[in-house]
């Protein structure tokens, strides 16, 4: 039966698409949703090219229901002259000329081939959306047209394309524009006292409306995040189907070509498709009049954790919700309900953030590295990685630089950057270069098919519902949850307990991917249950997470909440989820993590939710520099010693420690490390060393020739070394008084001179020993009670009698009444003012008339008491 095609928008755009890309090598163009451009461009070009004709799209759904549509517009079958390929799925034949794939696959076709020999045009589609797959495809075959493959056609197609970024990067393309024609579309929000509803509760009302409303006689479209909340909102909707006679259609990725096409069939019953983002722009439906708009979508990520792909349910742009109410004003003047308000909207940014700065970069940093390696092989190319490639918008720094680090720990990087035999195996299989490194090093241990079946338990993450607390105990979540996963596949008998803790459309995801990774290795998937040993299981998961070694804090350390904390082996701290069965081991590996922004601490920030308990020997099979032994030296503040330890530890994480009790110069290094921070401590103060300075400096400005170090200053370190020599606390350095220290490091004819010249004490009197001040910047003094110079007829002198000493005598009660240099002077002039003072306030005391001939008072010794 003949499918005659309607007349689209694009079609009258065709001729002038044929001339432009017939003379130049890229086109730009701008199409509104329902243009055409999609089913209608790629097969007017087919008579141009020799080669295939290569169409990219964002989803899988979108790229087989084109090659669909596509195939029925020139009366064929699917596969035949138009064809598809998506992941684990391929329909195409040795005729097939047009080739609709999605954007990831194309980074692995041009991994197998460079050159793209046997391909002429690539066409980019639904290019506003910058997926990351969108930005490497362009700039992959912006390189090919300027290097090996000149005659390569490139067009990018786009419902709203800011233009001029694109125009910059493509300077030959030309930019054509179908302007297709939209009616009016009436907007409706969501009022604030309705915005605590659940989306299953709003749906339905909002369908209602609706349809109740005269300016929509037809279709109703609903914009749903996940297949999840198209399944709930249609067994809601099915008591309204009923009442108001409308068929209910679901959209989604997994449905069947039947239900595809009575999606897309006339009709005169009206129809409600609850769809995710695919019916946005890249499908679409005729004869909807009516769209409702839940606001979000499922927008593509990266665990923090994992480094995997995440899908999380986040509010769409505002070009996003523009091009969703447009699909209710194709045919006919429409309406549009929004289930948020207009102030959200308003709060919205304009237009989504391009996926290449906000997702893991790995798995393609280690595509476009094993690119790099082929052509400088294979076309001598001789541009550096930071050249070669020509990006639209450069991925930050941190970004790019994190995915080396994660890719040489996985051993797929060497040293230098280059990949090695090890990162090549991984790029073979279509996961995480994480995931990859798994099933590398299962391969080589025989156990990829239990391999198999934990990458796919981790891609999907796990099955167990979040936000329970687990019952059991077990030394691994990957391997609890294994021997739950083959029950359910083997249907052997469940507890009702573990039953309502199960996702059920989860394991079948899991059973999906392990099914399709097993045929694509040509092994069977029963294989995958075959028991795996835990070390055989530890070793093969620390091949992809050897970054996440975790160790439990000690008990003393138990958070708050009871829950058990752990320490990471790059440093900050997380505590295991209550959900995780792993609660005894002391040392994990972190599998899976979720972050809370309302944490009260970093260490609370972080859920460890799938850990894999792991023996310490294990981890010696980790990547160079994870594992280190050394010693380590620190100060033990509360009892003032250097402590030594023999340390082995993972990153950070101290695996064994053993204290070294026999002294060595670390202990020593350490020592003085930590008496030249606190000096003078551990001695009381050092007016000793200041004391010994003050003479030496005047002895120098005398002209002796004297050879004292000036500890004070540039010599300090050799009083330091020298007081910490074989020893390790402050307990053994108190065993010598500072004067005794500094004693060993002066000569005996040094210190002759020194005190000969700059005595420490003179004698006044009747042989009372007067110690002599020596202060900077300051003439060198003396002071005694007046009574103790009686007799002493000038002033005391040193250096040969070259100085006088500045003498302090003093009243009775040790203050200061003279300070003179010329004692018998005051002998003269001065004592008996003084006298007449002081025998009034002290007339005990002896005040003679001739302070030059009487005694001093006698030296009386007195015995402390103990």
């Amino acid at each position: 039966m003949s499918n005659q095609p309607i007349k689209l928008p694009i079609d009258d755009l065709i001729p002038d698409i044929i001339n432009h890309i017939k003379t130049e090598k890229s086109l730009i163009l701008q199409a509104t949703p329902g243009a055409g451009k999609t089913t209608r461009v790629p097969p007017a070009l087919l008579n141009l090219f020799d080669g295939k004709i290569l169409v990219l799209e964002p989803r899988r759904l979108a790229t087989k229901l084109s090659a669909e549509r596509v195939s029925q517009e020139l009366n064929e079958k699917c596969g035949e002259t138009v064809g598809y390929q998506v992941r684990f799925d391929k329909v195409e034949s040795s005729k097939t000329k047009i080739k609709y794939i999605t954007e990831g696959i194309f980074s692995r076709l041009i991994l197998s081939d460079p050159s793209l020999k046997n391909i002429s045009c690539v066409i980019i589609d639904e290019f506003h959306e910058r997926h990351i797959h969108t930005d490497i495809a362009l700039m992959l075959v912006k390189l090919l047209q300027n290097t090996i493959r000149p005659d390569l056609k490139l067009i990018v197609m786009s419902a709203t394309l800011e233009t001029q970024n694109l125009q910059e990067y493509l300077p030959s393309a030309k930019v054509l524009v179908s302007e297709g024609k939209n009616y009016p579309v009436t907007y409706e929000y969501l009022n604030l006292p309705d915005s605590n509803k659940s989306l299953f509760t709003l749906v339905p009302i909002a369908v209602e409306e609706v349809l109740k409303n005269n300016s929509c006689p037809g279709h109703i479209l609903v914009f749903l995040p996940g297949n999840f909340e198209i399944k709930r909102c249609a067994e809601n909707l099915k008591e309204l189907s009923a009442k108001y006679t409308f068929e209910i259609f679901q959209l989604k990725a997994d449905i069947s070509i039947q239900e595809q096409q009575k999606i897309f069939l006339k009709s005169n019953i009206r129809k409600v498709i609850l769809s995710t983002n695919v019916a946005e722009t890249s499908v679409t439906i005729d004869g909807v009049t009516g769209v409702i708009d839940s606001g979000v979508a499922k927008i593509a990520g990266h665990g923090s954790w994992s480094g995997l792909p995440t899908l999380d349910i986040m509010p769409i742009s505002q070009a996003s919700c523009i091009q969703r109410a447009g699909r209710a004003g194709r045919t006919s003047p429409g309406i549009a309900k929004r289930l948020f308000t207009q102030l959200d909207y308003n709060m919205r940014s304009p237009f989504q953030k391009p996926e290449i700065q906000r997702v893991d970069l790995t798995q393609t940093i280690l595509e476009l590295k094993i690119m790099e390696r082929k052509l400088k092989e294979s076309f001598k190319f001789d541009s550096s990685f930071e050249n070669l490639f020509p990006w639209f918008d450069i991925p930050s720094k941190n970004n790019v630089e994190s995915s080396f680090g994660l890719l040489k720990n996985l051993n797929a990087f060497d040293k230098n950057n280059n990949v090695t035999e090890i990162g090549i195996k991984i790029s073979e299989y279509p996961l995480h270069p994480r995931l990859g490194r798994i099933l590398v090093e299962s391969e080589s241990k025989n156990i990829l098919a239990q391999g198999i079946l934990v990458v796919s338990l981790i891609n999907e993450g796990t099955f167990l519902k979040r936000g329970n607390q687990s019952i059991d105990i077990a030394h691994s979540d990957i391997q609890y949850q294994i021997d739950l996963f083959k029950k359910i596949y083997l249907k052997e008998s469940i507890s009702s307990y573990k039953k309502d803790l199960i996702d059920f459309n989860a394991t079948k995801r899991i059973e999906n991917l392990a099914k399709q990774l097993c045929h694509s290795s040509a092994i069977h998937f029963s294989n995958c249950f075959k028991l795996i040993s835990d070390e055989d299981l530890s070793l093969i998961l620390l091949s992809g997470y050897p970054d996440r070694v975790c160790q439990i804090r000690s008990q003393s350390k138990k958070n708050i909440s009871g829950r058990k904390e752990i320490n990471l082996c790059l440093g900050g701290g997380a505590f295991i989820s209550p959900s995780s069965v792993v609660q005894d081991s002391e040392l994990l590996l972190a599998i899976d993590a979720e972050e809370s922004a309302n944490a009260l601490s970093q260490s609370n920030s972080t859920q460890i939710r799938i850990c894999h308990g792991i023996e310490a020997e294990y981890l010696l099979a980790a990547p160079e520099g994870f594992i280190q032994e050394y010693d380590e030296y620190i100060w033990d503040n509360e009892n003032e010693r250097v402590r030594g330890y023999q340390k082995l530890v993972y990153g950070k994480l101290v695996l064994e420690e053993k204290q070294i009790k026999e002294q060595n110069n670390k202990h020593e290094e350490t020592l003085i490390k930590q008496l030249s921070t606190m000096w003078p401590k551990p001695f009381e103060d050092d007016k000793a060393l200041q004391f010994l300075i003050n003479r030496v400096k005047l002895a120098k400005q005398k002209g002796e020739k004297i050879n004292i170090p000036n500890f004070l200053e540039e010599d300090f370190e050799l009083l330091i070394c020298h007081i910490c020599e074989n020893k390790k606390s402050f307990k053994e350095i108190l065993e010598k008084d500072l004067d005794e220290y500094l004693d060993e490091l002066i000569s005996y004819e040094d210190q002759k001179i020194l005190s000969n010249l700059f005595p420490s004490h003179i004698k006044i009197g009747k042989g009372r020993k007067v110690k002599v001040h020596y202060e900077e910047d300051k003439p060198p003094w003396v002071a005694s009670r007046l009574q103790d110079f009686f007799g002493t007829l000038d002033t005391p002198r040193i250096c040969n009698g070259t100085i006088p000493l500045v003498t302090h005598l003093l009243a009775p009660n040790m203050q200061s009444v003279q300070v003179t240099t010329d004692l018998a002077g005051f002998w003269e002039r001065g004592y008996l003012e003084v006298k007449k003072e002081l025998s009034r306030k002290y007339p005990r005391h002896s005040w003679p008339d001739n302070p030059k001939t009487a005694e001093p008072p006698e030296i009386i010794l007195r015995k402390r008491n103990k």
